[in-house]
């Protein structure tokens, strides 16, 4: 009997530190899993014109000639440059698509693109009833009905009623639907002292590498390479085509940038989360994830952590 208890004692010892090793593999495998996972860090560009004619501010860039403004706001995933155009003439604005372009780095992209769009849209009508009705055993002419969705009760005499059946309801489901098609317009109008907005592209969706720039950095590594125009890995610019009234003129301009900052961020670096009150009258403020680093004339690329290069890490 002794040596049964013996051996209980030991098998419930090696079970106790096996336990124990157990547990320590799963927090180890844990944190070893959570530091592999991978991170989001963003690369920050800000942009710099070439031409003296184009002007920052808080709003973005804007460039100005005798009869339009044009204005751009840069900060997106990508970049945005499309622009805004504003008619400062009192005649109609003619914005010649087919002969606006895109350059990035020499190479252009159209603006008019002669596709065909489609819009459809579908209508479904649903029509039902249900009515409860009574039954008597009353001598009296009488009949009774409780109509459920009018929620109104009908009675045309006082009745003794021992019985209610729930009639047949019916549904009936009417659709139709319709499509639209139409072609991208060539040629667009801007009438006098108004504007459209013109989006197609973005500067550019890839990831700047360089030696001895750390891709994927922690706050004490963040680091900054700048470029002036002739050294700047990426020059784009928009050619607009316009005509104004009934002139066959064609006014061209061309609005150029470059990339002159480059910065590499961890995402704690780029978005925070703050309270903001909205509105005066809000007695709550509303928790926000938003941009600490923002600018019209910057934009940015996500991006995650991924493979285990020295360089990319500094180590």
């Amino acid at each position: 009997m002794k040596f049964y208890y013996k051996i209980t004692y030991f098998c419930k010892r090696i079970l106790l530190k096996n336990r124990k090793k157990m547990r320590n593999i799963i927090i180890l495998l844990s944190i070893f899993l959570t530091s592999c996972s991978p991170k989001i860090f963003y690369q920050v560009y800000k942009t710099s014109p070439i031409q003296n004619d184009i002007v920052a501010n808080n709003n973005g860039y804007f460039y100005e000639d005798a009869n339009c403004i044009v204005m751009y706001d840069f900060w997106e995933d990508g970049g945005n440059i499309g622009f805004v155009f504003y008619n400062k003439t009192d005649e109609n604005i003619y914005l010649k698509l087919n002969e606006c372009f895109f350059v990035s780095n020499d190479k252009a992209f159209d603006y008019f693109l002669n596709r065909i769009y489609e819009k459809s849209s579908s209508v479904g009508i649903s029509n039902s009833s249900m009515t409860l009705t009574g039954n008597s055993n009353s001598a009296g002419q009488s009949s009774t009905g409780y109509d459920i969705f009018k929620d109104s009760i009908k009675t045309n005499s006082y009745l003794n009623t021992k019985s209610f059946q729930l009639s047949n309801s019916k549904a009936i489901v009417n659709t139709s639907s319709s499509s639209v098609s139409y072609k991208e317009k060539e040629i667009i109008c801007i009438p006098p002292k108004t504007y459209k907005s013109i989006n197609e592209y973005n500067i550019d969706k890839s990831v700047f590498d360089f030696c001895n720039f750390i891709l994927y950095p922690t706050k004490k590594q963040i680091d900054t390479l700048k470029f002036n125009f002739l050294g700047s890995p990426l020059i784009f610019s928009n050619i607009i085509a316009y005509s104004k009234g009934d002139s066959d003129d064609i006014y061209k301009l061309k609005n150029t940038f470059y990339i002159s900052e480059i910065t590499n961020y961890p995402e704690s670096e780029v978005i925070k989360g703050k309270y903001i009150t909205e509105c005066e009258n809000d007695y709550f403020p509303i928790y926000k994830m938003i941009f600490e680093i923002s600018s019209p004339t910057m934009f940015y690329n996500k991006y995650s952590s991924s493979g285990y290069i020295s360089r990319y890490y500094g180590w």
